[in-house]
């Protein structure tokens, strides 16, 4: 089983993921039978407890949304941004989400 904490309201998960979703909030001690954690945000203590058990665990940086398996129209706009950093297209700072899925879209 994997799991994914985050205090995020809405995401959109890709298609046929098994992922069960949990409140880092409410976090007393880790579940058993756990393959592979996720942690959205700030929560050292998720953290080091799964690690302890020698589960994998992958860190979600504070204001990054996960945004693997996301068409480029869904993504925030700090994830289009590095998507477009990766592809090499240049771009304003200052651009708005428009704007870059436009670039986008002429590089296509």
């Amino acid at each position: 089983m994997k799991i994914l904490y985050t205090t995020q309201a809405a995401l959109a998960m890709p298609e046929g993921a098994a992922v069960a979703v949990r409140n880092p909030i409410y976090f007393r001690s880790p579940e058993s039978g756990v393959k592979e954690v996720a942690v959205m945000g700030g929560f050292p203590e998720i953290v080091a407890a799964y690690e302890a058990l020698d589960v994998p665990v992958h860190v979600v940086p504070e204001g990054e949304r996960q945004e693997a398996g996301l068409e480029t129209a869904q993504m925030g706009l700090p994830a289009l941004r590095k998507h477009l950093k990766g592809l090499g297209i240049d771009f304003d700072p200052k651009a708005s989400k428009d704007e870059l899925q436009a670039l986008l879209s002429a590089a296509e």
